[in-house]
């Protein structure tokens, strides 16, 4: 073999291994591309699936804190009421039966038709959140009726009755609508007065104690601590 054919043959060889390497790159590329779309496929997937996650567990804490409307609250209030005055079950069955009553009442209203049926739980936590802001405040408007002077209104025994909640508890009372539908009903009331009955007596307010009906008491508490 000659040298020139030597040359040629060696040429044709570096051009075979150049175009090899240029496809090997052109793979290399390809490869990363590849791998490229499937990390970007699988965070696509995560973030699909973190979205439906944190959606249906947005809607569960929605769900849980679902504020109640001032509807909701009075209808709680007739299913409490109603079901309260029915001899068999408050007197023969237990508080879970009772609790059971109250929100196949409160849930069979018509006036909710189209709303998300309210859980056991949730009813009974909501009643005993109205039943003691509701006995706090009826004490306050006792009181306000204690002061009344000539020329006062309801409206400034009741305006009198928020300023002395609002001196003892430290928050407005946002549950009049509530206080309007039990005030006057005989099975609250009953059920207020003998709470109030079974409240330990004060040994300031007790029955050695000397009323000073000439100063307006400022709350409860105020008074307590004087």
């Amino acid at each position: 073999m000659g040298v020139q054919q030597e040359i040629e043959r060696l040429k044709l060889k570096f051009l075979e291994q150049e175009k090899l390497q240029r496809e090997c790159e052109a793979l290399k590329v390809q490869v990363k591309m590849l791998l490229e779309r499937r990390a970007k496929g699988q965070l696509t997937l995560a973030h699909h699936n973190l979205f439906f996650s944190s959606q249906s567990s947005d809607e569960s804490s929605v769900k849980e804190r679902r504020k109640w409307s001032l509807k909701e609250d009075v209808i709680l209030i007739g299913a409490w009421l109603n079901t309260s005055k029915d001899p068999i079950v408050s007197n023969e069955q237990k508080a879970g039966a009772f609790w059971k009553r109250i929100v196949e009442y409160y849930n069979a209203s018509p006036l909710l038709v189209g709303t998300i049926p309210r859980e056991l739980g949730q009813c009974k936590q909501r009643w005993a959140r109205i039943n003691d802001l509701v006995c706090k405040f009826a004490g306050c408007y006792d009181m306000a009726l204690r002061e009344q002077r000539s020329g006062q209104n309801d409206n400034d025994v009741m305006k009198s009755a928020l300023d002395i909640f609002h001196s003892d508890q430290n928050q407005k009372f946002n549950l009049e609508h509530t206080w309007r539908e039990l005030r006057h009903d005989v099975k609250w009331c009953s059920t207020y007065l003998e709470k109030e009955k079974r409240k330990p007596v004060d040994p300031v307010d007790g029955e050695g104690a000397v009323p000073e009906p000439e100063e307006r008491p400022v709350g409860v508490k105020a008074a307590k601590a004087a």
